[in-house]
């Protein structure tokens, strides 16, 4: 994200763990879209329980002015998902 911006940052989603956090990331930067991935943990706390994030692991977040394009995005992503069959176990 471009630190000499003055727009306004704005929450997307809330995410349970990194890989996810990474794969919308990822599936944003493919639509063009720039996004910014936010931890709640602090490393110096490794291990402990972090009550503040209330289960959440972290957020991703997007210019203001991409977050109606973002959500749709999104929504892209997580039809895709829920169409395709998760792979049989060999």
């Amino acid at each position: 994200m471009s630190v000499g911006s003055k727009k306004r940052i704005v929450t997307l989603k809330k995410v349970s763990d990194e890989l996810e956090a990474i794969r919308i990331r990822d599936f944003l930067a493919g639509s063009g879209i720039e996004s910014q991935i936010i931890s709640f943990h602090d490393r110096a706390l490794d291990g402990v329980s972090q009550i503040w994030s209330q289960g959440w692991w972290g957020e991703v977040r997007v210019f203001e002015d991409e977050l109606e394009r973002a959500k749709q995005v999104l929504a892209d992503l997580e039809s895709k998902e829920a169409e395709t069959p998760p792979d049989e176990p060999q």
